[in-house]
């Protein structure tokens, strides 16, 4: 796949937000995809499945909040 052997060549600041109950993609492939980017923060949300957006829009709104604080 030429999307994941791009991954290492990501240099932003990254966070990988997955939901812990995605039925598509097991957490253990969040953290991959993470370990794939420098530097990248993987994190799993509760109770969230494949549409983290709608399912926690609040939750996403903290993770991109801290993400433009790692960004400055």
């Amino acid at each position: 796949m030429r999307a994941r052997r791009a991954l290492p060549r990501i240099t932003a600041p990254t966070t990988v937000l997955f939901g812990a109950r995605d039925p598509y993609r097991a957490p253990a492939s969040a953290r991959a995809f993470a370990s794939r980017i420098l530097n990248a923060r993987p994190r799993l949300l509760d109770d969230v499945g494949h549409f983290t957006a709608t399912e926690a829009p609040t939750e996403v709104a903290d993770e991109l909040k801290i993400l433009l604080q790692r960004a400055q």
